[in-house]
């Protein structure tokens, strides 16, 4: 069984939730101008909702994968260790997202923008599984200190 899974738990609803969080504010709002301009490209609006819970559980399983690589490799180093990591996760999310350029007829434009995003997200997940860990959680709290018992001294009649 996993330790600390109090802290795991809380590291993957966290990631999920600013992941999501992320990708709204990036796709949807910052680069949805671009989307719009080429919607004989994409799934209709409509159709699209039909697939999203393909995108919720992809995400899942991205930050689900990414706190248990995370667990096993934390060295309580703050910040720049979840960045250094989350940089890692965001490389792998460019290579797939590369990786379907070379076989799909993807517009280049549209590889910028999804490798920013893919950048974005890596750095997301790995700073918020650092703040997440970082948190004194209940399971992972020092032992109380307990006082030594005394010593019963030998009393010589």
């Amino acid at each position: 069984m996993l330790k600390n899974t109090r802290v795991i738990s809380i590291g993957i609803v966290a990631s999920f939730l600013a992941v999501m969080l992320v990708n709204f504010l990036y796709h949807c709002q910052l680069m949805g101008g671009v989307y719009q301009a080429n919607m004989s490209l994409f799934r209709d609006t409509e159709t699209a909702k039909d697939y999203y819970p393909i995108s919720m559980l992809a995400t899942f399983l991205l930050v689900s994968m990414s706190t248990l690589i995370f667990t096993k490799g934390y060295e309580k180093k703050g910040y720049l260790e979840g960045f250094r990591f989350g940089l890692l996760i965001a490389f792998i999310l460019c290579s797939q997202t590369l990786l379907g350029f070379a076989y799909s007829p993807i517009y280049s434009n549209f590889i910028d923008i999804w490798l920013i995003g893919n950048l974005l997200e890596g750095v997301v997940i790995g700073l918020t599984l650092a703040a997440v860990f970082a948190m004194k959680l209940d399971d992972e709290k020092a032992p109380k200190k307990t006082k030594p018992a005394k010593a019963k001294k030998n009393k010589k009649k």
